[in-house]
C-alpha cells in the first residue's frame, strides 16, 4: 500500500524553508545511493556474482553494499522496470 501523497500550499514560513532545504539534501542523497546501488547490482550481474534465478533479498543486498534498505528497494524497483530482475511478492527480487 502506497502513502497518501500531501499537497503544500505556496506560501511558506521563512523558518520553515531551512528545514525543507535539508530534506531535499536528504532526498538527493537517497537517490544517489540508489543510483550507485543499481550500478553495484548491474556490475555484479555481469561479473556473474549474480546469477539467473538468485534471489537478491532487500536486506542481504543492504548488508553487502553497505547502505540502508530504502536505496535498495529504490535500486530493485527500478531494475525491475526495465526488466533486469523480476519480482516476486514475499521472496525478493531474481
Amino acid at each position: 500500500m502506497r502513502p497518501k501523497s500531501y499537497t503544500s500550499s505556496t506560501e511558506r514560513l521563512p523558518e520553515h524553508q531551512s528545514s525543507l532545504e535539508n530534506i531535499n539534501n536528504e532526498t538527493t542523497q537517497v537517490e544517489k545511493t540508489a543510483t550507485a546501488v543499481i550500478r553495484k547490482i548491474r556490475y555484479a550481474i555481469l561479473d556473474d556474482v549474480f546469477k539467473p534465478g538468485d534471489l537478491l533479498p532487500e536486506l542481504d543486498l543492504a548488508k553487502r553494499f553497505e547502505v540502508s534498505r530504502s536505496p535498495v528497494r529504490e535500486a530493485l524497483q527500478a531494475l525491475q522496470k526495465e526488466g533486469t530482475l523480476i519480482a516476486e511478492p514475499y521472496r525478493g527480487g531474481s
